[in-house]
């Protein structure tokens, strides 16, 4: 019963939005003291709601970054790779657990129904980061970890726990859950020996084309 979903509107309102997100930043960023490094604030969103639930979302996101590229000798947009260039070492910040389901904890993420899922997402970091930290890994090496790293974040996609906790759609969560962690092993076994399966990693790249530039030595670096 709602009413007709109106483009421009939303995108006005989702402008003002950004603004007024953007102006927040700027006020919390002079409240910090002296720092040896520029100070960081990190922004966290649930993609899946960005042009979905909150349809404006990926316009709103948009005038963030054109917002930000304005302002950008009191503000700017980084990466983890380049942030990193001000220091070599950066005091460790332990995140709260928490969730944005039921309770504010990840009890629908983590019961009796899924609780296998976090044993072999551990297992998959703990063998991932092993394929990390190879040193002058060959340019097929390199694509091979790149697509491992691909498997292992679709594999850790929260949506299949939470289907498998309410029970929608849980034969696809299952389904999904161990093809991803199957292939994510397959690249992690023939690392191990030393090659790297051609046709089978075309057909990974083929069937999962998302993160297409993804270079996972833009977050794991040597130091």
């Amino acid at each position: 019963n709602s009413d007709i979903y109106n483009l421009e509107q939303a995108k006005s309102l989702a402008k003002i939005q950004a603004q007024s997100f953007i102006e927040n930043r700027l006020r919390q960023l002079k409240k910090w003291p002296s720092l040896p490094h520029p100070p960081l604030v990190t922004l966290s969103l649930n993609a899946e709601f960005l042009g979905s639930t909150w349809s404006e979302g990926c316009y709103w996101l948009e005038q963030i970054l054109r917002l930000a590229a304005d302002k950008a000798k009191q503000l700017r947009v980084t990466t983890p790779d380049k942030f990193a260039q001000y220091s070599s070492s950066f005091p460790l910040a332990v995140p709260n657990s928490s969730s944005w389901l039921d309770g504010g904890f990840a009890e629908r993420l983590i019961n009796n129904s899924n609780n296998w899922v976090i044993n072999y997402i551990n297992i998959s970091n703990k063998h991932f980061y092993e394929m990390a930290k190879t040193s002058d890994p060959t340019p097929l090496q390199v694509e091979s970890i790149n697509q491992a790293l691909r498997e292992l974040l679709l594999a850790q996609s929260s949506d299949w726990p939470l289907m498998l906790s309410v029970g929608e759609n849980s034969t696809i969560a299952r389904k999904k859950l161990r093809n991803y962690l199957i292939a994510f092993n397959k690249l992690y076994e023939d690392f191990l020996d030393g090659r790297v399966d051609i046709e089978s990693l075309r057909s990974l790249q083929s069937r999962e084309p998302i993160f297409e530039g993804l270079d996972y030595r833009q977050f794991f670096r040597q130091r």
